[in-house]
């Protein structure tokens, strides 16, 4: 007689066979113990990896329809599709606009908090290199970067959807180290966005606005450099966009710490 009683499921992580699996088809495609180490350890990194398997959620069910945030936002700080595909030679389809930038994972009262402090953005899912490629005259190096090999930095490509980056520096969080400028930053609320997604927001934002965030600041970004210090970017009208690896332990006037909204 064929027994009819149900199984109880395994929990979750402890079907060796399934993680087998993940790790050999990690290894096809080059990701050895270097990717692992960095996923295990990388909120940003893992993040990115979940977004790139299952599609971008909402941060919590709360979502805003694209028209009513652009006017909460305002015009200065709303900068949607359209600017995306313009200045950064981006081409989506329609099934891409409506599963990545179909609507705002963000609350209109999130939105409306933010409006003086923040700039809502919709990013590709576009590598470092990339963004340069598309607007290479608006970079510090226009040649070759000494980051064009830093697989890290340079050949990631960012989380593509809408992103509420802060205009400035998160508040107080000049004059610190790394470490004690993520204690800033309040874990539930606030990530630090990477370098990619930062250089849209800096490049889009100045060429629909002309203005230039960050003037006169460096601001540390999620990116980690081969010399396991985190990366930092700064702009100013001259020199243009500039990224730089930086000692964790290093803190000055002008070296803050980038901010973005996580949850709605």
């Amino acid at each position: 007689m064929v027994s009819t009683v149900r199984q109880p499921e395994k929990p979750f992580g402890s079907d060796l066979g399934l993680f087998h699996a993940v790790v050999v088809a990690g290894q096809s495609v080059g990701a050895g113990k270097e990717f692992w180490t960095a996923l295990a350890y990388n909120k940003v990194a893992f993040m990115l990896a979940r977004a790139a398997a299952l599609g971008p959620t909402p941060k919590s069910g709360v979502t805003t329809a694209v028209d009513d945030a652009a006017r909460i936002m305002g015009k200065g700080n709303f900068h949607g599709v359209k600017a995306l595909q313009v200045h950064l030679g981006v081409t989506l389809s329609n099934a891409t606009k409506k599963k990545w930038f179909g609507t705002v994972p963000f609350s209109p009262e999130v939105l409306d908090m933010c409006k003086d402090t923040h700039v809502l953005v919709a990013c590709a899912g576009i590598s470092l290199m990339e963004v340069r490629k598309a607007q290479t005259s608006l970079f510090y190096t226009r040649n070759d970067p000494w980051w064009r090999k830093e697989q890290r930095v340079a050949q990631v490509p960012a989380e593509a959807g809408w992103h509420l980056v802060r205009k400035d520096p998160a508040p107080n969080s000049t004059k610190l180290n790394w470490i004690d400028q993520l204690s800033l930053l309040d874990g539930g609320v606030d990530e630090v966005p990477s370098a990619s997604v930062l250089a849209q927001v800096i490049l889009i934002h100045r060429l629909e606005t002309y203005e230039i965030l960050f003037d006169d600041y460096r601001v540390r970004v999620s990116d980690v450099g081969s010399g396991g210090g985190q990366i930092t970017i700064s702009q100013s009208g001259l020199f243009g966009l500039d990224v730089f690896g930086m000692s964790d332990d290093i803190y000055a006037p002008v070296l803050g710490v980038a901010s973005s909204q996580y949850l709605s």
